[in-house]
Formats: C-alpha cells, sequence, structure tokens
C-alpha cells in the first residue's frame, strides 16, 4: 500500500501542489520525497522547516502498521516491534507537534530504526 500524500505548494516543490511518497527519512529532518504526479522533478528533498502534511501522512501510515503492510512505509518507520495498541488508538486524537513527538518517543525506544544521515549535509 503506498502511502501518497498532498504535498502544499512551497518553494521545495516550485510552488506548486504536488502528490508524493516518502521514500527517506533523516536525522536532520528532511525527507526525500518521490512524486507521483508526473510533475518534474521527480524526486526532491523537503527540510525540515518546509510543510509537509505529517498528520496526513500519520494517519496513513496508522492504517498500514494496523493492517501489516510495510510496502509504503519508509524503512525508517517500519515498525521493529509491535507498537503499543493505546499509541495506535490515540495518536491521531493529539496535535501534529504532539504526533510527531509521540514517533520520535517510539524511535527512542526502538520502535524504528535509527535515522540515518543525510550524506552532503
Amino acid at each position: 500500500m503506498k502511502i501518497i500524500v498532498v504535498i502544499p505548494p512551497q518553494e521545495a516543490t516550485k510552488n506548486v501542489e504536488r502528490l508524493g511518497t516518502v521514500l527517506q527519512c533523516f536525522r536532520d529532518g528532511s525527507l526525500l520525497v518521490d512524486c507521483k504526479d508526473g510533475k518534474k522533478p521527480e524526486q526532491f528533498y523537503l527540510t525540515s522547516r518546509d510543510n509537509f502534511p505529517w498528520s496526513e501522512f500519520i494517519q496513513k501510515m496508522l492504517v498500514a502498521w494496523q493492517l501489516s503492510d510495510y510496502e509504503g512505509v519508509p524503512r525508517e518507520f517500519r515498525p521493529q516491534k509491535r507498537i503499543p495498541q493505546f499509541v495506535l488508538d490515540d495518536i491521531l486524537k493529539e496535535t501534529p507537534a504532539n504526533q510527531l513527538k509521540v514517533l520520535a518517543a517510539l524511535r527512542q525506544q526502538e520502535y524504528f530504526c535509527a535515522l540515518p544521515v543525510r550524506k552532503g549535509h
């Protein structure tokens, strides 16, 4: 199951709305995005300061986790062990900022692999 999100227009997208999947997540908070809309560039990076639809991404990723269908989930968010049910039940009730904190806490507790360093940065 591919996780395709709508990425709002911004400098990194040449000020055009894009449809894309996250290929890779990095320690500095940047993301490598692969677009599925036929527009150029096909791939681009977003930094932690860019506007990424985390709530939409987390909502779709949650479905993939519950179905144990990790094909479209970036390696950095594929569970290494079973995520507690209370997290699955309650993460969408949190604010986007708190959702990211929950993911960071899960990573610290080794539910996910360590984030790689982006080469060249």
